[in-house]
């Protein structure tokens, strides 16, 4: 997710860039495995070491690196910038997007649901959301998940990346969503899908009340978690990592999967 002061860039080389970066991730940690075999200084300082050395040849803005064993984190750095614009360094204290990521902490606050009974994985969604169309009947909350609901993707990520659009609940999203048709029988195939999540978020606001939102931090609060947030586009908060958009724009966006950001 994108949440920048809008910066103009070069299409090509912004998806070069994502892509550059990417890749050196991981060389950096192929390389890693193969030099902690024949290196005896510590993970520790063979890691150090590495990604001082790596990092200005993935002509990244910034690299954030965590390393953790036994439940432990063993290293952990950030190089570069947070925002290029704002000349604002990245540290170990900077909040990162975590993008699809997302999902699997969005379905454990749905299976947290479960487990109070407010939710069950095997029947109808429509049964939360009577106002989707008839094809969801045969939808479960299950199928949705595990990517087997037939719920579209993105038709063009660039929507969603430049969409101004701000939906103040999962709910309200759906409403964009009525007019797909599934793209396939729910249970049949695995594909994909981020929208599948969407519909999720606002089966939960459906039985609990509240707003995906509000929702999500009182499953943070009740187990003690910290240093998440659900990502506002709306919100300003200099500790968090600038996206760049590809085009001047305006600043606004929402994507109509919920998705958060953290730091280690």
């Amino acid at each position: 997710m994108f949440d920048s002061a809008p910066t103009v860039s070069n299409p090509p080389r912004g998806k070069m860039l994502a892509l550059s970066c990417s890749l050196a991730l991981l060389s950096l940690f192929i390389c890693s495995g193969v030099r902690a075999q024949s290196n005896s200084a510590s993970l520790p300082q063979r890691l150090e070491s590495l990604v001082n050395e790596r990092f200005e040849a993935t002509r990244c803005p910034g690299l954030s690196v965590a390393v953790a064993s036994n439940n432990k984190i063993v290293f952990s750095k950030a190089l570069g910038k947070a925002d290029v614009e704002q000349n604002e360094p990245l540290t170990n204290a900077s909040v990162q997007r975590l993008a699809s990521l997302s999902k699997p902490i969005t379905g454990t606050i749905i299976m947290d649901l479960v487990e109070q009974g407010k939710l069950a994985l095997d029947v109808s969604v429509r049964q939360y959301l009577p106002e989707l169309p008839e094809s969801y009947r045969r939808v479960t909350l299950r199928h949705l998940l595990s990517h087997q609901s037939g719920v579209r993707g993105y038709a063009d990520e660039a929507d969603v990346a430049f969409s101004t659009t701000h939906y103040a609940t999962s709910r309200e999203a759906l409403k964009i969503m009525m007019a797909y048709p599934l793209t396939f029988e729910p249970g049949t195939k695995v594909e994909y899908s981020s929208l599948s999540f969407t519909v999720l978020g606002a089966a939960a606001e459906a039985v609990t009340d509240r707003s995906f939102q509000q929702l999500s931090a009182d499953f943070f609060t009740k187990h003690g978690i910290s240093g998440f947030a659900l990502d506002d586009p709306f919100a300003s908060c200099r500790s968090v990592c600038g996206g760049i958009w590809l085009t001047a724009t305006a600043r606004s966006n929402s994507t109509m999967a919920a998705s958060w950001r953290g730091n280690t």
